[in-house]
């Protein structure tokens, strides 16, 4: 959020000083990864939108790395996803695999979201 300050000085009607305050916006670097072209069918969009909500548990993300693979079985297909997340001194991973892109994302996310939160916990007690 934005705030802005204007001070007028009152030897020079002309002159304003115009003071800043601009609140440091989070944006987090997500990096998708997709060895296989037909990986392709969960959009973009999702992903970031999910793992954009990350920052809001820690602030301090660094990035995030998603890898989705398709693996092909003899009996069914399943849908592979790896999740790392870097934050100050520490990485956190997880991956896990199931029918469909969906199921997996929340699988993982939800790992992920667990690691967060202990990791705040921990700093929390360091402090």
């Amino acid at each position: 959020m934005r705030s802005v300050m204007m001070l007028l000085d009152g030897s020079h009607s002309s002159a304003c000083h115009i003071f800043l305050n601009l609140k440091k916006e989070s944006i987090m670097n997500i990096i998708i990864a997709s060895p296989h072209a037909e990986a392709g069918k969960i959009p973009e969009s999702l992903i970031r939108n999910k793992f954009n909500h990350l920052g809001k548990i820690y602030p301090r993300i660094e990035y995030c790395k998603v890898v989705l693979r398709k693996e092909k079985n003899d009996v069914q297909n399943s849908f592979f996803i790896e999740a790392i997340v870097k934050v100050p001194n520490k990485l956190l991973f997880c991956s896990d695999r199931d029918t469909s892109y969906e199921t997996t994302l929340d699988k993982v996310l939800h790992d992920i979201e667990s690691q967060l939160h202990r990791h705040k916990e921990k700093m929390e007690e360091k402090r």
